[in-house]
């Protein structure tokens, strides 16, 4: 195989996935609004969810607190889980049945950003650790 045409696939392939991360909210993201997140996600999501940060208590969508505890305690971070819940925010889910689907864009731009950095400060963490009662960043 002549590997001068597979530099230029790879090149392609790693910058798709660069972008795809950065796109997600996956990077550090300082300029994100804990506050405002939550004030948002309890208008906005906390019927459907339930997160215990927020006193949410949702039953027709997931629990964050369960979703993300596991993949917490394996070391996934809480900019990893602001970009997993952005997506989501962005584009729900198809799996379900239609009637149980979350509006796509419940909120966006600065909103679904402040939302999901909220959400990935405090998802799945044990009643020990602050998260965002204590005013931590988005990317611990």
């Amino acid at each position: 195989m002549d590997k001068s045409k597979l530099i230029p696939k790879t090149l392609l392939v790693v910058g798709g996935l660069a972008a795809a991360v950065g796109s997600a909210g996956c990077g550090n993201d300082s300029k994100a609004d804990l506050t405002n997140g939550k004030q948002l996600f309890a208008d906005k999501c906390g019927a459907c969810h339930k997160l215990a940060d927020a006193n949410a208590q949702g039953v027709v969508g997931p629990d964050l607190d369960n979703a993300f505890r596991q993949s917490r305690a394996d070391g996934m971070n809480s900019a990893t889980i602001q970009g997993v819940v952005l997506g989501q925010i962005k584009d729900p889910s198809k799996t379900f049945d239609k009637s149980l689907r979350m509006p796509a864009d419940i909120v966006s731009g600065s909103d679904a950003r402040d939302v999901a950095a909220y959400v990935g400060s405090v998802a799945g963490k044990t009643a020990g650790d602050q998260g965002a009662k204590a005013g931590a960043d988005a990317s611990k």
